[in-house]
């Protein structure tokens, strides 16, 4: 099973920033960082992150996990959903457990990304991929192509 929550979101999301269609080679990345406060390793990740935040060619989402609060610091931005969305993503990969820094690239690759070459190469993996639909905008219709079907239940997220 490939998790693929944030396919069209990214899709969507290359339409409403960058004109009337959006392909493969025109949609942004979407990278998520699971972190938290009490995580020693994920400032490096963070900076990662904030690095590319501002290009137009990545969707940059944070999402702050709960299951570093029992060991004395309660992160502040933890939410039980975030921590939730991330155990989704570990039993798509096929996982038994979860950790922080986590950087999910597209629903379909992660890794640590808390050093400059393991997240560039991550957020790379990410923009050669071009099994997703394509979408195009016109005044008052989205039209999506068709692409691979989800092997699971997916999420669609209009990101703007």
């Amino acid at each position: 099973m490939t998790p693929c929550p944030l396919r069209l979101a990214a899709l969507f999301a290359a339409a409403a920033l960058g004109g009337c269609s959006a392909s493969a080679a025109t949609r942004p990345v979407v990278v998520e960082l699971f972190e938290s406060q009490g995580c020693s390793s994920c400032p490096p990740a963070n900076a990662n992150l904030a690095k590319v935040a501002d290009q137009p060619s990545v969707i940059a989402l944070t999402f702050s996990v709960t299951y570093w609060d029992g060991q004395g610091w309660k992160d502040t931005f933890a939410q039980p959903k975030f921590t939730a969305r991330q155990w989704d993503y570990a039993h798509g990969f096929g996982r038994d457990d979860v950790f922080t820094p986590e950087v999910v690239v597209d629903g379909r690759h992660d890794g640590v990304g808390a050093a400059p070459v393991d997240f560039s190469r991550l957020v790379g993996a990410g923009a050669n991929d071009v099994s997703g639909p394509t979408i195009a905008l016109s005044a008052d219709t989205a039209t999506i192509g068709v692409g691979a079907r989800p092997t699971a239940t997916a999420d669609v997220w209009l990101a703007r």
